[in-house]
């Protein structure tokens, strides 16, 4: 029961957030999403076209013989960036069979998010209800945020280089309640918008998901 609960909280988690900020318009949360993923590489263009899929399954080049494809809970697109999003509560990664030779689940989503977004810039994000929670995940988002040679390694049928990932990152759904609440207090959205959020915010609140400063 205890598992079922946490795996339907990230559920409904990731369900009404997204779907909530697809209301939005996304010139105004996206830098502020980016931003919280410490992802601010380059000043972008405005991205006024945007679409999310939530529970995506992409293929990843090292396991196409396979064919094992990957969950990415929730994938962010515009003309010119890919977002891919691994979410967590109350639950950190698992290693799986250790004795098989294949990449983490970081590192094949990292593969799978670059390949898609093939001339995209690509950014690849976790986010956890807290760091405690997810100790595993965080380490590994530490460890190829801080090397590129670090995945390479561990990637080697990536000749490209990985040159379109520009960053890797992670958040806490505290934070994705701050970016929500700026939306709804926001006098630059309209007031569809601005409920939206109100209305997420709320329901976060209720979960006891206060948005950080």
């Amino acid at each position: 029961p205890g598992l079922i609960e946490t795996e339907n909280r990230d559920t409904a988690l990731v369900w009404n957030v997204f779907r909530t900020l697809e209301l939005i318009a996304p010139e105004f949360w996206l830098r502020r999403f980016r931003a919280r993923l410490d992802a601010l590489t380059s000043l972008e263009p405005s991205n006024r076209s945007l679409s999310i899929r939530l529970w995506a399954v992409l293929p990843t080049p090292f396991d196409r013989s396979n064919q094992d494809p990957v969950c990415i809970d929730a994938l962010v697109e515009t003309e010119t960036a890919v977002y891919g999003l691994m979410t967590y509560h109350g639950s950190d990664l698992e290693f799986g069979d250790t004795t098989l030779v294949r990449p983490d689940a970081v590192l094949r989503v990292i593969d799978a998010i670059s390949w898609y977004a093939g001339a995209r810039d690509c950014y690849i994000g976790l986010i956890t209800s807290d760091w405690s929670d997810t100790p595993i995940g965080g380490a590994l988002i530490e460890r190829y945020r801080g090397s590129r040679d670090a995945m390479l390694r561990r990637l080697p049928h990536r000749r490209d280089g990985l040159v379109n990932v520009r960053s890797i990152g992670g958040m806490t759904w505290r934070d994705v309640a701050a970016v929500m609440q700026d939306c709804a207090d926001s006098d630059s959205l309209n007031d569809l918008e601005r409920f939206a959020a109100r209305r997420t915010v709320q329901w976060l609140d209720s979960l006891g998901i206060h948005p950080t400063d």
